[in-house]
């Protein structure tokens, strides 16, 4: 009786011991193929990054300045920085925290913008290539075998469906940090389709629930796909309870675990971060960022989605969408996600656009992450069945050729000046944006108007007000300008005052009125519809046709030109203000904005303070 007992125990220790083999090659496999494509991703960034010569500003630098700020921190004080880093989770819209992740790669390769962009790539980029090709052989399901060529083809169809996506890199050039939240996303779902909700262990559920509040908490406006998450599962399960008399035996154990995750992620937020979590409840940011929301917000997002991830990207992805619909299998994952983009894109796109688009200029691509998720998942699917589905060697390879020139193309495209991978006919269904390599032409104009202002502010602590909101001049571009363009003009940054860009966020401009000096540009520059920024708009108009607030200032003997053909001018305030004109000023902002009182009334006390100036 022993011997077969033996043979069997010799036998499965066989099978199992094959099993561990074929796993590791599998692995190793893997990892032979991604470590080219990740060497080749990061040249591409050296080289895009490289061939830059512009002036970064507003979100494009924000994060790049408190990832040096940190590094700077860090290596003075370690636990002071990181008491900084809570802090700012605490209290700040935009924190510390995405820079903490960051930091090992700060001190090994400096502050620079290259540094910078290079320490995103590898620690979140690469890792969420990672996490996503794991996502997607889970979520394949099925249960044959795959051949060593199979698994590797697999492999390489998921690692290209997200790693050459133009829009995964267009934010992550642009310097937004977003980027950190796709490990987060996909995390969450690897967790979630593990086991079927009802079975999820505690283990599980108390790690999406963390997860899920960290998401938020890297990145406030992850909170539409943290709702868009929870409304998901509400409607998968009601659509199980609807048609499963099993499932509603379980009625009590699905709650449970849904009332977890939502009180662990709650309270998990208010208890790391309660002042801004109760702004963020009371906070109505339809209102706020209405400048930032087009007319007919479904449709034209929508038609940016198009523009960004191109005609051939979305139909694949609508391919996977239907096919995996049909495979009861993968029927759940179908329902689970179209429910969650939807939820989360109308309660996005009903606050403010995907992206902001100014003549040919754009902004805000890194909210696309929202959707990527997705769109990605059943691309890679789809291509990934496809594949399957071919019967030789050769047809299997032909899948993998034409996936790789659609990837290529799509790629090039975007980033590629002067490239042109597909006939004119076929061009039409690849990605429509173009993010090549940001170059300004006209720095020497930025430079001389740095000198100009160090010149006349040399003697004094006069503050400087950008009156100028564009994607060529702005505050932010100015001071931005003084710490990187030129170190000599590094003094010169703190006496640049922060403008007042947008009426419904920022309300009455009041540090215009204590600067001694105002650069403004002719025309007036606007990053969006004159209407959404007053606060720009009746100021210059003011000082140009020298009425209302104008009549205290002087147009300075100075003209400098930039490359959009806009002229920069410098006015500067020879006496101080009337109290009545600014009394005036302010009455016609609340005549624009009557129910934002608290936005444009001046307390008499600032009148008398800036009138004294």
């Amino acid at each position: 009786m022993r011997l077969p007992t033996a043979g069997r125990i010799h036998r499965c220790s066989v099978t199992s011991s094959s099993a561990h083999s074929a796993n590791t090659k599998n692995r190793l496999a893997a990892a032979a193929l991604l470590t080219p494509v990740f060497l080749l991703l990061a040249l591409f960034v050296v080289r895009y990054i490289r061939q830059e010569n512009f002036i970064y500003y507003w979100d494009y630098a924000q994060y790049h300045d408190y990832y040096m700020e940190l590094g700077t921190r860090f290596a003075a004080n370690p636990f002071r920085a990181l008491d900084v880093v809570l802090r700012s989770v605490r209290k700040q819209d935009y924190n510390l925290l995405p820079t903490l992740f960051l930091l090992p790669l700060r001190l090994v390769l400096g502050p620079g913008r290259l540094a910078y962009i290079l320490s995103m790539t590898v620690i979140f980029v690469f890792p969420s290539t990672a996490i996503f090709s794991l996502l997607v052989k889970k979520l394949r399901g099925g249960n044959a075998v795959h051949t060593a060529y199979e698994d590797i083809g697999l492999t390489v169809i998921s690692v290209l469906a997200l790693a050459t996506l133009p829009q995964l890199w267009i934010p992550v050039l642009l310097g937004y940090i977003d980027v950190g939240g796709l490990i987060i996303i996909f995390a969450v779902l690897l967790l979630y389709f593990r086991a079927d909700f009802a079975k999820q262990n505690c283990r599980n559920l108390m790690s999406i629930a963390l997860l899920l509040s960290l998401l938020i908490l890297y990145r406030r406006w992850y909170a539409y796909w943290v709702v868009g998450f929870f409304g998901a599962l509400a409607v998968s399960e009601g659509m199980r309870f609807a048609r499963d008399t099993e499932r509603r035996a379980q009625w009590k154990v699905v709650v449970k675990n849904a009332l977890a995750l939502g009180v662990v992620s709650n309270l998990s937020i208010f208890l790391i971060a309660t002042p801004i979590a109760r702004r963020m409840l009371s906070t109505d940011y339809r209102d706020i960022y209405s400048a930032y929301r087009s007319s007919h917000p479904f449709a034209q997002n929508f038609a940016a989605l198009g523009s960004h991830f191109g005609l051939l990207t979305l139909i694949l992805a609508g391919l996977g969408i239907v096919f995996s619909g049909m495979r009861a299998g993968r029927r759940p994952l179908v329902y689970f996600l179209c429910v969650q983009f939807v939820i989360a894109f109308a309660l996005f796109t009903r606050t403010q656009n995907f992206v902001v688009y100014v003549g040919t200029d754009e902004f805000g691509g890194q909210h696309i992450y929202g959707a990527l998720a997705a769109i990605a998942l059943f691309l890679a699917l789809f291509v990934q069945d496809v594949f399957l589905r071919a019967k030789t060697g050769i047809g299997k390879a032909a899948v993998l050729v034409v996936f790789l020139i659609m990837c290529a193309a799509n790629f090039s495209a975007t980033f590629l000046p002067g490239a042109n991978p597909l006939p004119g006919p076929v061009e039409f269904a690849l990605p429509r944006v173009r993010q090549y390599p940001m170059v300004r032409t006209d720095l020497d104009q930025l430079r001389a108007l740095l000198d100009a202002l160090t010149d006349i502010t040399r003697d004094s602590e006069s503050t400087i007000y950008i009156l100028a909101s564009s994607y060529r001049l702005n505050s932010s571009i100015v001071h931005e300008a003084c710490m990187h363009l030129d170190p000599a003009h590094g003094a010169l940054a703190h006496k640049i005052a922060a403008t007042n860009d947008v009426d419904k966020r920022d309300g009455f401009p009041i540090p215009f009125l204590m600067a001694r000096y105002v650069v403004l540009t002719l025309p007036t520059a606007y990053h969006l519809a004159p209407q959404d920024q007053r606060v720009i708009g009746v100021l210059a108009e003011q000082l140009v046709k020298d009425e209302g607030i104008g009549k205290f200032y002087e147009k300075m003997n100075f003209v400098f030109r930039l490359e959009d053909g806009s002229s920069v001018v410098i006015y500067k305030k020879v006496r101080p203000l009337d109290p009545g004109d600014v009394k005036s000023l302010s009455d016609k902002f609340l005549e624009f904005y009557p129910s934002h009182k608290e936005l444009f009334v001046i307390s008499p006390d600032v009148i008398r303070q800036v009138s004294a100036l």
